[in-house]
């Protein structure tokens, strides 16, 4: 008797478990296509993100946009750091270019230039489509 109970409540177990398991993929398929509709939905162009699945990248990486940075840079007679933020557009190109946190009138200028002459970068992607998402770097000065 004993033995039967035990195999009864673990057929019990394994079938809610099988089904918790179903719902769950359930729900994070149905959150996605939420998600996919209201960007369907939505003039996607108007929709400027934080986040995104995968972030916009710099061609050849953050290490590859360092060296733009440091081939050209050009002296501003300021040590220190540039926090500058842009919005990736969904084709790459950067928009919206603006000082966060500046140095000296000549070190911001510096920066916006150097972002404003950037080669195109590799756009955010949300569910597998490019969106638009703001990013952040600093600028060293030395």
């Amino acid at each position: 008797m004993r033995k039967l109970l035990l195999i009864a409540a673990l057929a019990i177990f394994c079938f809610t478990t099988r089904a918790q398991s179903a719902n769950m993929k359930d729900v994070k398929e149905t959150k996605e296509r939420l998600v996919v509709d209201t960007l369907r939905d939505i003039r996607r162009d108007t929709l400027i993100f934080q986040r995104a699945e995968i972030e916009p990248d710099f061609p050849g990486g953050m290490g590859a946009f360092y060296k733009y940075i440091a081939n050209n840079i050009k002296s501003t007679g300021s040590t220190g750091k540039v926090f500058i933020s842009f919005l990736v557009e969904k084709d790459g190109s950067l928009t919206r270019i603006k000082i966060e946190r500046g140095l000296s009138e000549n070190a911001d200028q510096e920066a916006i230039r150097l972002i404003r002459q950037s080669p195109k970068w590799k756009p955010g992607t949300l569910l597998g489509r490019p969106v638009r998402v703001f990013y952040t770097v600093p600028i060293t000065f030395k």
